[in-house]
């Protein structure tokens, strides 16, 4: 059902097999995998598929929130706000999407702007005993098909993700201490894939999309089935949807919110909420805060630029078609059981020389909180090299002014790649799930009378410290491989400082064993309920440190392809 023809279904009752909430990368994978045969290979129509109804509270036209979710205690968005991580639109957050995939006159990527892909490593998915509650019931072998099936739904190349398949002549493996640190590969493709591609296939086999319909409520019997889904367009106008198998895409807020808002089929309150019987809705809400911090110096003319052609975006041919990739270093997992430590993914982005200056690395002490507790003698130094070097600071923050960000591609390739002496450690990091960062629904009403979500979050001093021995061993891999020396950078008394995360929204609705340790269980069914299942990274117990998109797609497809297999017996 188009957009233009949404009228049709306002005011009515719409039968289906499955109804699914939310339309972005989750709802729409799912979606797929119900009226198509997906292999590695390709993607085709399935002679006989389930009656499929997705309600989507956007449209064809973005629209990114303004307002709706208030955040409490820490703030995940420093300087920003997380509504604008969030939108109404037919592709989810694939519309918002900020990667410029074509960075250079003839690139296939054209103007459209896509995300990071890489699956999450086998460690993400272990409980590690210092870190609490994590560990999936899944292990990484057990997504690894999914994973595969993955690739061509969201429009990537082969699932080649170890760097010797993309390495070659001036894009080599740089050689560290491996027994530190590994190196491994992102692969990119665009949000057209999902807001065109896949909302096209679903169109052509005949699934209803309903869009402009903000879903109200989920009506029980009382016994934890769904009965009903109603849904309220912003007009006024109401509709429901009556199916076998409920799913909830609706993203990393949005599920949870609407978990807690189960009403009965009398219209009353269904107590505490679906799969919440223990209080584990909306929990174990994580992100992936970013650390900009640590400077890597290198002698002159030791040409590291040189050797990070594979570390920076570019497109290559592969088996499927030209694909852009990218290399990532992260530490080697063993190191990461034996330490105890989170995961990262670490990017190395030129700088100018005067990031490493003693006038700017002064400066940047100075306005350090720790400063305070440091002795007058200490203080006295740091400010009189401040005084001492006011050039340092105009360079500085020039050079800061035009920095480039995480989206940088092309950069070995520049004219002044040779001469670059100085590069920055970017962190992308995991954080610890914590049961005391959640979703909790607050007073304030929404238009629909819905009560609006608060997000309670905040960064943990032992996550904070585990980055920083993450940040220390590169610097070890890269002094040991006489590459550079490591100046500390904006990093507050060897405290990381969270400068922005990456929007990406992940827990609340846990895979769990049983509901008392989360919300849903390996085959992504809300504890309790027969008929109710979750998709997206809300499901995710921990959430590893790469774009958790691929795990999204795969769990998605995997949850598709149940759903046919059980849906006789719903």
């Amino acid at each position: 059902m188009s957009t233009a023809s949404v009228a049709g279904a306002i005011g009515t009752v719409l039968d289906a097999d499955v109804c699914i909430v939310g339309g972005g990368p989750a709802g729409l994978s799912v979606a797929l995998a119900l009226v198509a045969a997906i292999t590695a290979s390709g993607i085709e129509p399935l002679p006989e598929a389930p009656r499929v109804v997705l309600l989507e509270a956007g449209d064809d036209r973005l629209v990114q929130l303004g307002s709706g979710t208030r955040v409490s205690d820490g703030n995940p968005y420093p300087g920003g706000d997380i509504n604008t991580t969030r939108a109404h639109y037919l592709g989810g957050t694939a519309g918002i999407w900020s990667y410029e995939m074509s960075n250079a006159p003839g690139d296939p990527g054209d103007d459209d702007r896509g995300c990071r892909y890489a699956p999450m490593d086998e460690v993400d998915f272990e409980a590690r005993t210092a870190v609490p509650h994590s560990g999936w019931p899944l292990k990484r072998g057990d997504l690894d098909p999914w994973y595969e099936k993955a690739q061509p739904v969201a429009g990537l190349g082969p699932a080649q993700y170890t760097p010797e398949p993309w390495a070659g002549p001036g894009r080599e493996v740089l050689h560290l201490d491996d027994s530190l640190v590994e190196t491994q590969m992102f692969q990119f493709a665009g949000s057209r894939k999902f807001t065109q591609g896949v909302v096209g296939r679903l169109r052509a086999a005949g699934v209803r999309l309903v869009t402009r319909a903000d879903v109200t409520a989920l009506e029980t019997d009382g016994s934890g089935r769904v009965t009903a889904v109603r849904w309220r367009g912003s007009d006024g106008t109401t509709g429901t949807v009556n199916a076998r198998a409920v799913v909830l895409a609706a993203g990393g807020i949005e599920n949870s919110r609407l978990l807690l808002r189960t009403a009965t089929a009398a219209g009353g309150d269904a107590g505490p909420g679906l799969g919440n019987t223990y209080d584990q809705v909306g929990r174990y809400w994580m992100e992936h805060p970013i650390v900009r911090g640590g400077i890597i110096v290198t002698r002159p003319g030791a040409g590291l630029a040189g050797l990070l052609g594979l570390y920076d975006a570019h497109w290559q041919d592969s088996a499927t078609g030209p694909v852009k990739v990218m290399a990532k270093f992260s530490i080697n997992p063993t190191v990461v059981r034996e330490r105890g430590l989170v995961s990262t993914a670490l990017l190395l982005l030129p700088r100018a020389d005067a990031m490493a200056s003693p006038g700017f690395q002064a400066f940047t002490a100075l306005r350090s909180p720790t400063f305070r507790a440091a002795s007058p003698l200490a203080k006295a130094k740091v400010a009189a090299t401040v005084l001492t070097r006011p050039q340092d600071l105009l360079n500085a923050r020039a050079a800061m002014q035009s920095q480039p960000g995480v989206d940088l591609s092309g950069w070995t390739q520049s004219p002044e790649a040779p001469g670059l002496n100085v590069f920055e450690m970017v962190h992308q990091t995991e954080q610890t799930p914590d049961p005391s960062n959640r979703i909790v629904l607050g007073r304030d009403l929404d238009a629909h009378g819905r009560q609006e979500p608060v997000l309670h979050w905040h960064w943990s001093d032992d996550d904070q410290r585990r980055v920083t021995q993450s940040r220390d061993l590169y610097a070890q891999a890269f002094a040991n491989a006489g590459l550079g020396r490591l100046m500390q950078g904006d990093w507050d008394g060897g405290r990381p400082r969270m400068t922005y995360s990456t929007h990406h929204h992940m827990g609340g609705t846990r895979i769990s064993p049983d509901d008392r340790t989360g919300v849903v269980d390996a085959d992504c069914r809300v504890h309790g309920s027969p008929n109710v299942f979750v998709a997206g990274s809300s499901v995710f117990p921990t959430g590893g440190s790469v774009n958790p998109t691929l795990t999204i797609v795969a769990l998605s497809v995997r949850l598709g392809e149940h759903l046919r297999s059980v849906l006789p017996a719903l």
